[in-house]
């Protein structure tokens, strides 16, 4: 039995639709995944600054937002700050020791904070810096450990 032209354009027109659904269905779920991102407020990112002290309050209010990076298995709380008057993200990896640090340090009723920051992108390291060790003039300037 042979098929017709009919028949084999309509398979083929059948064929070619089932593809583009699988296609829409398959990009509809990658559109859910990037809207999945951080939806909170727009705002600057503060960037600390590596051989400098920065200072910055916290605003511990309410609870941070998450951002996850699926692909690499990174999650960063975006922590709302003000820092030279500005109000700013400060995004930090859950699992670098600073975030933890600001944390106890807000259980504690801290929400102003110094930190000095040395290295770059994965040699970057943070250290949290008590207020007593530092005068006004060293903020913003050379940390006293990267000199």
């Amino acid at each position: 039995m042979e098929q017709t032209n009919e028949q084999i354009t309509a398979e083929a027109t059948q064929q070619l639709e089932q593809q583009q659904t699988q296609a829409t269905d398959w990009l509809e779920d990658e559109e859910k995944t990037l809207s999945s991102g951080f939806d909170g407020e727009a705002l600057p990112s503060l960037k600390l600054e590596s051989g400098k002290i920065t200072k910055f309050e916290v605003d511990f209010t309410l609870q941070f937002e998450k951002w996850q990076d699926r692909v690499n298995g990174i999650t960063k709380a975006i922590i709302p700050v003000i820092h030279q008057g500005v109000k700013k993200n400060l995004w930090l990896n859950i699992k670098n020791p600073l975030y933890k640090d600001l944390i106890k340090a807000g259980r504690n009723g801290q929400s102003v904070f110094l930190v000095s920051t040395v290295g770059s992108q994965k040699e970057t390291r943070y250290s949290l810096q008590q207020f007593e060790e530092l005068t006004t003039e060293e903020v913003g300037k050379s940390s006293p450990s990267s000199t």
